[in-house]
């Protein structure tokens, strides 16, 4: 394992649970195969206006569509032929959206612009490549620096093995040149509010690599990183399917964020075992302030396609999950076993803060097997006002073999932003000592797990009494650990980091 990489030491811990939706999900299209393909959504507020604009890959072309949730202009679907692994980002207001896609004859990005009549039409095509062997496109766009009104894009796409990357104004006028980056697979990128942008590939060791750089030098044809992290895959493990955001608003109920700063996530897995650790890092100021796995008690569950956005103060990390139980390794969340463990996840932190880690939210409220392949997409609210704050509200899409959803939702001051949540007991700790307080206590049964999933023999270092329970861990290795409180009724689960 990689815990020796962990940012954070021992710290106040919080139930891991898994919270299930309460609302609807949009039904937006249907398909009679089970064939849709990558996902893009972008959501923005502007002038009264408030619209989500997904894009997605649907029997080899890419299906643009949007609602406007004010009506005052109308819904409506575009359908890019021959357009595949689509992704979408908003102009600096909604005039513009952009949709970067591939196909045989290279990468393009269209640019679609708004009608209060109609909606968005079809304005112009750029072709950054000419290659057939393309994967993984992405793009963003934000105001920035160096372009505080226009604001810039940017795209980064693989090639056969090496990374691209270039960038294009709003109206696609000036050649920018197309920059190679490094040998790698699956890049994302991202604009810094500062002069920088933000970039995450797995190198040819399967290591996740992010780096960041200056936009001016590469809207100039060159990639000189000023800093390069590498989370090295040791141990049997491997990197995979990175993503990568940046804030687009600076300031946010009180939590301000460094230009600088952006958030990776990744599937960590290990090539002789179940595990698929759902990994995240923030990097501000070329420093890691956190590093850390953010599945622990489901790393044996089969998690895929983590993507992140930045929203009302919090990093929001997404994943698609099967934690169905596991014959060989016990998945330790907590959740309702009526509820079919196929799920499209969520979770939020503060990123200076690690004891703010939320419990895990299912984004679905249909249930059923097909949701855990899905490759869902997360987008925080962009809006630019002069202060910089952003409306908190997110959205989401994602799919269920034939048929794919949108959701949007506002951010509540309350952190159990998705669903309502009735936690019974009250954990916490004083140096080397944890209490779990509640009531009829000696009902319940408690154990004590490692991240491999093996139980720790507590013996008489637990003290159980009818309105609390307490023990000890000065005792323990370092690492994680999970301990849980079950009966007939309930099951929850708490998390403890040690360290030496």
């Amino acid at each position: 394992m990689l815990l020796a990489t962990l940012a954070y030491g021992v710290q106040n811990v919080h139930a891991q649970t898994i919270v299930h939706a309460v609302n609807s999900d949009d039904l937006i299209a249907t398909s009679a195969k089970a064939d849709f393909g990558n996902t893009g959504v972008a959501t923005s507020i502007w002038g009264g206006y408030q619209i989500v604009a997904n894009v997605f890959e649907n029997n080899g072309n890419a299906i643009l569509n949007w609602h406007e949730y004010a009506n005052i202009f109308p819904d409506g679907e575009i359908i890019i032929q021959d357009a595949k692994d689509p992704d979408i980002e908003f102009y600096t207001n909604m005039d513009l959206l952009f949709v970067a896609y591939y196909n045989s004859n290279g990468v393009f990005i269209n640019s679609y612009t708004l009608s209060t009549l109609n909606g968005y039409n079809y304005w112009n095509t750029i072709q950054l490549s000419s290659s057939p062997d393309v994967k993984s496109v992405n793009i963003d766009y934000s105001q920035n620096a160096f372009y505080p009104q226009s604001g810039t894009g940017t795209i980064i796409w693989e090639e056969d093995g090496t990374i691209f990357s270039s960038s294009f104004d709003p109206s696609f006028s000036v050649p920018m040149p197309v920059v190679p980056i490094a040998m790698g697979t699956e890049p994302d990128i991202a604009i810094n509010h500062s002069d920088k942008y933000s970039i995450t590939y797995i190198n040819p060791n399967q290591d996740l690599v992010s780096e960041n750089g200056s936009l001016p030098s590469l809207m100039g044809g060159f990639h000189a990183p000023f800093y390069t992290h590498v989370e090295p895959a040791v141990g049997g493990y491997f990197f995979h399917s990175p993503r990568i955001a940046a804030p687009h608003e600076i300031q946010s109920t009180g939590i301000f964020y460094n230009q600088d700063g952006y958030a990776v996530t990744a599937i960590l897995q290990n090539s002789g075992t179940s595990e698929h650790l759902v990994w995240a890092k923030y990097i501000e100021n070329n420093n890691a302030i956190m590093n850390t796995d953010i599945s622990w008690g489901g790393d044996h569950a089969i998690n895929t396609f983590p993507v992140v956005t930045f929203a009302n103060g919090h990093v929001k990390f997404q994943w698609t999950s099967d934690y169905s139980p596991n014959p060989i390794y016990p998945i330790i969340w907590s959740y309702n076993p009526s509820n079919p463990a196929f799920d499209i996840l969520s979770l939020e932190l503060n990123p200076y803060d690690p004891t703010s880690m939320s419990d895990i939210y299912e984004i679905n409220l249909a249930q059923g097997a097909g949701f855990e392949y899905c490759k869902s997409s997360i987008s925080g609210a962009r809006t630019y006002q002069s202060n910089g704050v952003a409306f908190n509200f997110t959205a989401y899409l994602y799919n269920h073999r034939s048929q794919i959803f949108n959701k949007w939702l506002y951010d509540f001051a309350d952190p159990k932003r998705l669903s309502q949540h009735n936690n019974e007991f009250d954990f916490y700790n004083e140096d080397q000592n944890y209490y779990l307080e509640g009531e009829n206590m000696q009902d319940y049964s408690y154990s004590l797990f490692n991240i491999q999933g093996q139980e720790i023999d507590l013996g008489s270092n637990i003290s159980i009494h009818n309105s609390e329970v307490s023990f000890t861990i000065n005792e323990l290795a370092q690492g994680m650990y999970i301990f849980k409180c079950t009966n007939d009724a309930v099951s929850e689960s708490f998390k403890i980091m040690v360290t030496k």
